[in-house]
C-alpha cells in the first residue's frame, strides 16, 4: 500500500502516448471499481494535459506543437470491466441487434423475487430456504428478499467461477439446490426474453462474443491492455482479459497488470487471488506470453 500502483498505470499510459507515440484509442485501461476507474481516469486525464502545456512550452518546434494540442487524452477506453463490457457491445453490436440494458443491483433482486421465486411459489418450498440459508450462512429469519439475494449471488458465483452448469445440475442431489437452480435458470430466461442484462451477464456475453471473433472492429484496433487491482480478479475477467492480450500482442503491443495479493478482498464476489499470485505461470501457458515482474517496495504515503 502507497507504493504507486495507480500512479504507475497512469503515467504507463502516458509514456506509450507521449513518448511512444501510440493511439490513444488502441489504449484499454481498467480497474475493479466505478470510484478506483474514476480516480485514475482524472489521473491520467489531469497530468495529460500538464505535461502537454509543460512540453508546449519546452519546445520552439511548431509541428510538435500542433501534434501535442492534438492528442485526445479522452480517447482512452477506462473502467470497470462491467462499463468497458456494455460500452463495446453497445458499440459494435451487428445490424440490427438491440444495444444493451444493464439493470442495477435492485433491479435484479425485484426481478429474481418476481420471477425466480413468487412464480410457481417457489418461495414457500421449505428445502430451497434451507438450502438458501446453508448457502448464505444465516439462522435469522429469512425474508423473500433475502433469498433472493442469495440466489443472485450463487448466480454470480456459477457465472465467474466458470461453473458448468449442466454438470452442476446433474450432480446436484440437494432438492433445496435443484429448486435453487430452477429459480435461476427462471431468472435468466426473463432476461434474455426482455433484452436485459446483469452485470455478471454483460461480462459473459462480452466473454463468448471476444471467443467467437465477433468484435473484430473493437479488437483489431486495441494495442494495449492495462489492468489495475488485478488480485480482484475472478476467472470470467480472467478469460477475458486473456483473449484481449492475445489481439494486443498480436496488434504489437502487450497486457501489463497490478496489484498486491495482500489487498485481496473480494472473494465474496468471486475474486480469486491465485489469479494474481500464478499470474506468470497462467498467462505464460494459456496465451504464450512471458512476463517481467517489477517489484513495488517503496511506500511514498507514510
Amino acid at each position: 500500500p502507497g507504493s504507486g500502483k495507480t500512479t504507475v498505470m497512469a503515467l504507463r499510459v502516458l509514456k506509450l502516448i507521449i513518448v511512444d507515440d501510440v493511439d490513444p484509442g488502441s489504449i484499454v485501461v481498467t480497474t475493479f471499481t466505478k470510484k478506483a476507474a474514476s480516480e485514475l481516469r482524472s489521473r491520467i486525464l489531469g497530468w495529460g494535459d500538464q505535461m502537454r502545456e509543460a512540453l508546449i512550452r519546452m519546445t520552439s518546434d511548431v509541428g510538435t506543437q500542433q501534434a501535442l494540442l492534438t492528442l485526445d487524452f479522452n480517447q482512452i477506453m477506462t473502467g470497470t470491466l462491467d462499463s468497458i463490457s456494455e460500452s463495446v457491445l453497445k458499440d459494435h453490436r451487428e445490424p440490427g441487434e438491440a444495444a444493451p440494458t444493464v439493470i442495477e443491483s435492485f433491479i435484479a433482486n425485484a426481478m429474481m423475487v418476481r420471477f425466480g421465486l413468487l412464480d410457481h411459489g417457489r418461495y414457500r418450498n421449505g428445502d430451497l430456504k434451507e438450502y438458501l440459508k446453508e448457502m448464505s450462512g444465516s439462522s435469522n429469519n429469512f425474508s423473500v428478499s433475502d433469498m433472493a439475494s442469495t440466489l443472485l449471488e450463487i448466480k454470480d458465483r456459477i457465472c465467474h467461477d466458470q461453473v458448468d452448469c449442466d454438470l452442476f445440475r446433474d450432480q446436484c442431489t440437494d432438492v433445496g439446490g435443484r429448486i435453487a437452480l430452477e429459480a435461476i435458470d427462471a431468472y435468466q430466461q426473463t432476461l434474455t426474453e426482455r433484452l436485459l442484462y446483469d452485470f455478471a451477464r454483460i461480462e459473459q456475453d462480452f466473454y463468448e462474443k471476444l471467443q467467437q471473433g465477433r468484435l473484430e472492429n473493437f479488437t483489431s484496433g486495441i494495442r494495449f491492455i492495462l489492468v489495475d487491482e488485478y488480485q480482484d480478479t475472478n476467472l470470467l475477467q480472467e478469460r477475458i482479459y486473456f483473449i484481449l492480450a492475445r489481439y494486443a500482442q498480436q496488434n504489437g503491443g502487450s497486457i501489463t497488470v497490478v496489484g498486491d495479493d495482500d489487498q485481496s478482498i473480494y472473494r465474496f464476489r468471486g475474486a480469486t487471488v491465485d489469479l494474481f499470485t500464478q499470474f506468470l505461470d497462467r498467462i505464460r501457458d494459456q496465451v504464450g506470453i512471458t512476463p517481467r515482474t517489477i517489484y513495488l517496495s517503496r511506500n511514498y504515503r507514510s
